[in-house]
């Protein structure tokens, strides 16, 4: 024992007298350990002084002293409270920064949570012990103090070096008293926030300072093996983001635009920017896109039309400039100090720093970098929770810009970043928007028109920003005031409806609980909100009041109001889908309050909104023949996030999900649990794969083209099986300028025990095309010349990384060498002695086959048992497809992929839904000849089975689509029987019923037939399986399940497994039958045995919904789930779900009312509770009990807490 303490006294007193390695050795000792630090005897005066100079910058604020301002300062006597000693006399280093090979987030610093900010620190009693919290960025550790008397004896004047360093402290805001709209409350409202980051410990210091040398590591096998996985894992995708990223910014320092200095900017009402409304006539039909009046960053990440691309690379530009910038520049080193500044007078340590660093891409990119280089570091600052130099960054662009849009967009972008870390600072973010208004003092912004919009859109945002953050009752009542005012502040009338269902979401679903809970008959407050305005212009809005008549039970009012809504114009009805919900669709709404004992609304905890919010304007939502322009960002809640969010709960408690930024470049986007709010920033080396495929549709003319990806190459996990091997793939997705093939797409392979390979996707492909197209020209029947000729001109294309074409007699290569060849000949005849004259491949290359490659991904990856599908485009011929099928179960497999030509043309992905877990192989419809054929392909490729579709019913989205489990193919005949085929051996299934839906749950089918009863199957028997029906599922399935009515719809959703007291698992799931939900539960094991040994499906209640069921949360036994579904058409202008909480007896506990688009992604997780929060706030944040957080359909995150009575588990 006395060993080891020795060696540990040792350290601590090489700590002591090398304060510089404090960082580096942090997270092996305590925080007590490192707080207790003995100043050094030598230099002992020079000590004192900084002692006592740090205490007093850290304790006066920094917002009450202007640049000309000196506070005074003191000296305390030694030993009067612990310090670092940062100065090992005149030799230290005076930098304060790592290298760039040592720049990462290992030098971040993590604030206490709930430690005082400096003014508070200032103003706290003699008797309490204050910790001081530099706010300086520069200055991240902590200083206690033993003592503090606020009357320090011994004072002394500043001396020069101090007073310099106090004016770079305070020199920022003096850009702002040189503005029209300058006001001392603004300034102070601009304060520093609480910033966590995580420190690491000395093992990820070391991994990370190899990241950017992984070669060097053959040359030190003492690295152990885990510290080299470390690596693999930290470097997996750092090499090829970057690579990626220059070749990106090298080819646009090439281009020349008009545009490219301008930022782009969106009004609330416009998903889309400026540029694209950039028409006198658009505007005079659509008054909010004057661009003018745009203050609002543009979401980067959107599916845009071809000709209109160019408007989108500066936003691009940034995107890749800030990534680029984000890795290379250092980090404050917060061991060292700011020392004297030797060569460059007026310039800090760490700028200069930052200007070494980004030498080298000023010199590769001078074009980018003097355009976008100062638009860019505040947000590579902002990435890296350097508010105060991001805070300068954009007031020094605020002082420079002439715009007046620019000018509000970046006093918009300040306090969206102290928004961004910390709620607190929301009333002062609703101050400086109405600042904001100042900033348009131009004589156009005097017009009567234009300022109305710009008052309303202002007003907009303080609304807005009353339904973000902890629901609390002060912002409920000031969100129902302030999205009232905006429904009366002009323009008002025809076209500007739609605002006024942000003031029904926010009553029905944001703070409907809220009212709940102080008494309010909240749906009746609601009504007496919306029902004037109803009459007023927004008829639309009838169809919800009778909703809401429908939740107090009013049966004729509800009735009547939805006669009326029906009375209206046709248009209306287009969003209501009455064949699924019956005449009133919200009848079953009203009888399910009825038969409940008490239906409360749900509670929203909180609200996460990262985006600025896009209030679209009604004209702009969907394409029409004269704007076909549409913007898909659905889903939108971070510039990246998945159509499935993939939400969960981290290691160290952080709430995160499919969300990443791109301006600011931050990966991963960890939020606090109980309050929503950012909870820490991730490492700059560390790779956050995104849970699922990512790719943002990309329309022309209002239909698919293809997938659109990240401008960064963006890992993304498309395959994770069960023995744990893991497959990533990056892929830039569709540019209009695309870089070299060997950069367009790249899988990553990790097995079980560890080892990875890595497979260039896209350089296979092309060296597959490549060697067969010199294949298929040898075997042509041609001259020898001319075989010669085609032949270089597919090496040169295939070396330059240009487009490898056709080689078919009718495509352009043939007849093009052929063409050539006979006007050679011509030649040879006409001269005189009869030379020849070849062919010039080098000069039919440039003038006919420069043109870049193409490599689209035309459907998202395909997963079939342990294989990879995917479906490429990879020329101009829409026929020609490529197949390629990745193996994942060894190393050996992954490295061979299977490649294999198609002619088929790209049909809707309708097997990607029909494939089981269990499937051995997929399916396509091939519909390039005639009769149109399902085929059947297994997983080397090899079409084993080929169906005509005239045997079957039509196939058709939610209504016939066949289904892959293991090597059978199953569908619906054109006699309606369940029809199998494997192995080329058909078989129809008559001793069933004929069958009218089909679908899977596992490896069983699921099934109504045509007579209105629900079947369950064994796929490998066909047999069916017993069921047994609860008795309170009677009221809508009978014991011998008939459910009464043959449904059209019918789907399994919310497949979740459980284990009971026995330890045995069982599933859960719900069939969804038009508006009908059947909750079953059943053996995973049940399929494959014999008839006798088969386990039974129980089904343990059902339920009817107001419209048809979309998302389905199994809880736990005893808390019940939560079902959303909506009686709107998808594509309806006023979309909106419901919310529905249900017990396993099919009661209805709560509702929360009009969410919008889903899916859903909701994450149930029961937490234990945080008593300091809970302490904190009156509210119920920081409480036991169960969240489930979940998209909410209006650009946000919410989370719905459900308490813990609901957590007693049942037997």
């Amino acid at each position: 024992m006395e060993d080891d303490t020795t060696g540990l006294h040792t350290l601590i007193s090489q700590r002591q007298k090398r304060p510089s390695y404090s960082r580096a050795i942090s997270q092996e000792f305590s925080r007590k350990s490192e707080a207790v630090v003995v100043p050094r005897k030598r230099n002992r005066r020079k000590s004192e002084k900084i002692r006592s100079h740090s205490l007093i910058d850290s304790a006066v604020p920094q917002h009450s002293h202007s640049s000309g301002a000196e506070p005074e300062t003191g000296q305390s006597t030694e030993g009067q409270f612990p310090v670092f000693d940062t100065n090992d006399g005149e030799e230290s280093d005076e930098s304060e920064y790592f290298s760039a090979e040592e720049n990462s987030d290992s030098l971040e610093y993590v604030h206490q949570e709930n430690a005082p900010s400096c003014s508070s620190s200032a103003s706290s009693n003699d008797d309490e012990i204050p910790q001081i919290t530099h706010q300086n960025c520069d200055n991240l550790s902590p200083v206690t103090l033993d003592t503090y008397d606020g009357n320090l004896k011994h004072r002394r004047a500043p001396s020069k070096k101090q007073k310099r360093k106090r004016r770079l402290l305070y020199s920022s805001y003096n850009l702002f008293r040189e503005l029209p709209f300058y006001n001392d409350e603004i300034v102070n409202e601009f304060k520093d926030v609480h910033i966590n980051k995580p420190v690491p410990t000395l093992s990820a210091l070391c991994v990370k300072a190899l990241v950017t040398k992984k070669k060097s590591l053959a040359r030190h096998p003492i690295v152990p093996h885990v510290i080299r996985q470390d690596i693999g894992n930290a470097a997996a995708f750092y090499k090829e983001k970057v690579e990626w990223i220059k070749t990106y910014l090298a080819k646009f320092e090439k281009e020349k635009y008009p545009r490219f200095q301008e930022v782009l900017t969106r009004s609330v009402w416009n998903i889309e920017p400026w540029a694209l409304n950039d028409t006198r006539a658009f505007q005079r039909n659509n008054p909010a896109a004057d661009k003018k009046i745009s203050c609002l960053p543009v979401t980067p990440l959107c599916g845009f039309e071809y000709h209109d691309a160019e408007f989108y690379y500066p936003s691009h530009i940034m995107i890749a400039l800030s990534c680029l910038l984000h890795l290379t520049i250092p980090f404050p080193d917060p061991s060292k100090g700011k020392h004297r500044q030797r060569k460059l007078e007026g310039s800090a340590p760490y700028d200069r720093a930052v200007k070494n660093a980004t030498a080298s891409l000023h010199k590769s990119y001078p074009k980018l970098m003097g355009r976008f280089y100062d638009k860019t570091m505040p947000y590579v600052y902002w990435a890296r929770g350097d508010v105060n130099r991001a805070k300068e960054s954009f007031i020094q662009l605020i002082h420079t810009c002439e715009k007046s849009r620019h000018k509000a967009l970046y006093m918009y972008e300040i306090q969206r970043m102290l928004h961004f870390f910390d709620d607190a600072s929301q009333l002062t973010f609703d101050l400086s928007m109405s600042y904001m208004s100042g900033v348009f003092n131009k004589p156009y912004y005097s017009q009567e028109k234009v300022a109305q919009l710009i008052c309303k859109q202002i007003s907009l945002l303080k609304a807005n920003l009353c339904d973000q953050g902890l629901m609390t009752v002060e912002k409920a009542h000031m969100a129902t005031e302030r999205w009232s005012h905006c429904m009366r502040a002009p323009p008002v009338g025809e076209g500007w409806s739609r605002d006024t269902f942000f003031l029904m979401d926010s009553l029905l679903c944001f703070h409907a609980h809220t009212y709940f809970e102080l008494g309010i008959d909240w749906i009746q407050h609601a009504i007496e909100k919306l029902e004037p305005l109803c009459k007023a212009s927004n008829a639309d809005l009838y169809i919800f009041l009778s909703m809401m008549y429908a939740m107090q039970k009013q049966n004729t009012k509800c009735k009547k109001t939805f006669k009326y809504f029906e009375s209206l114009e046709r248009s209306y009805l287009r969003n209501v889908d009455k064949d699924k919900v019956g005449h009133c669709p919200w009848q079953t709404l009203l009888e399910s309050v009825k038969n409940s004992v008490a239906v409360r609304p749900l509670k929203v905890l909180w609200r996460t909104q990262i985006n600025p919010p896009r209030l679209s304007h009604e004209r702009l939502d969907w394409p029409t023949e004269n704007n076909p322009f549409i913007e898909n960002c659905n889903p939108s809640e971070a510039d990246i996030s998945c159509r499935d969010l993939d939400l969960y709960i981290t290691p160290e408690g952080h709430l995160t999900g499919n969300l990443q930024m791109t301006l600011p470049p931050i990966q991963s986007v960890l939020l606090n649990p109980y309050t929503g709010t950012i909870a820490q920033l991730p490492a700059v080396y560390s790779v956050t794969s995104l849970g699922s495929f990512h790719s943002v549709q990309c329309f022309m003319h209002g239909r698919y083209s293809h997938t659109f990806s990240p401008v960064i190459p963006t890992p993304m996990e498309i395959y994770r099986g069960q023995n744990g091997c893991v497959v990533s793939m990056i892929f830039p997705g569709k540019h209009q300028h695309p870089g070299p093939v060997k950069h367009l797409l790249k899988v990553f392979w990790q097995g079980p025990d560890g080892r990875r390979a890595r497979l260039n996707l896209a350089l296979r492909i092309r060296d597959h095309i490549y060697q067969a197209a010199k294949k298929q020209v040898r075997l042509l029947s041609m001259d020898e010349e001319m075989k010669t000729c085609m032949l270089e001109i597919l090496r040169l294309c295939y070396l330059k990384d240009y487009l490898i074409p056709s080689t078919d007699k009718k495509e352009q290569l043939y007849e093009t060498v052929e063409k050539a060849y006979q006007e050679n000949k011509q030649r040879q005849l006409k001269h005189k002695d009869g030379a020849s004259i070849s062919l010039n491949p080098a000069k039919i290359f440039q003038e006919h086959f420069m043109k870049p490659p193409i490599l689209n991904l035309l459907r998202p990856p395909v997963v079939f048992g342990t294989d990879i599908f995917f479906r490429f485009k990879v020329n101009e011929d829409p026929c020609r497809n490529y197949f390629v099928v990745i193996h994942t179960e060894t190393r050996t497999e992954f490295k061979n992929p299977k490649i294999q030509e198609r002619h088929t043309i790209d049909h809707p992905s309708y097997f990607s839904n029909g494939i089981s877990k269990s499937a051995e192989g997929f399916y396509y419809l091939n519909t390039v000849h005639d009769p149109v054929t399902v085929c059947v392909v297994n997983r080397h490729l090899v079409m084993t089975d080929q169906v005509d579709t005239a045997i079957l019913q039509p196939i058709k989205e939610d209504a016939h689509i066949p289904i892959v489990i293991g090597k059978s193919l199953f569908a619906i005949s054109h006699l309606q029987y369940l029809y199998r085929i494997n192995d080329q051996i058909e078989s129809f299934a008559e001793h069933l019923d004929q069958i009218h839906r089909l679908t899977f749950l596992g490896d069983m089918l699921v099934m109504v037939t045509v007579s209105g009863y629900l079947l369950f199957v064994d796929s490998q028997t066909l047999l069916p399986i017993r069921v047994t029906v609860h008795s309170r599922a009677f009221a809508l399935i009978l014991e011998n399940l008939y459910i009464y009515e043959v449904s059209n719809y019918l789907k399994v959703q919310g497949e979740k497994s459980f284990r009971d007291a026995n330890n045995c698992e069982f599933v859960r799931a719900a069939i969804l039958l038009d508006n009908k939900l059947v909750i079953i539960k059943t053996d995973p094991e049940a399929c494959g045995m014999e008839a006798e040994d088969r386990s039974t499906v129980t089904v343990t209640s059902a339920v009817s919904l107001s419209g048809q069921p979309k998302d389905v949360c199994f809880l736990s036994e005893s808390a019940g789930y939560l079902v959303s579904a909506s009686i709107f058409n998808s594509t309806g202008k006023f979309y909106r779900e419901n919310l529905y909480h249900f017990d396993h007896c099919g009661q209805l506990l709560g509702v929360l009312l009009s969410l919008g688009h889903g899916p859903r992604s909701m994450y149930p997780v029961y937490l234990p509770g945080d008593p300091d929060l809970s302490a904190r706030y009156s509210d119920l944040c920081g409480q036991e009990g169960w969240h489930v957080y979940m998209r909410d359909g209006h650009d946000g995150i919410i989370c719905v807490y459900l308490g813990k009575v609901y957590n007693r588990e049942t037997s």
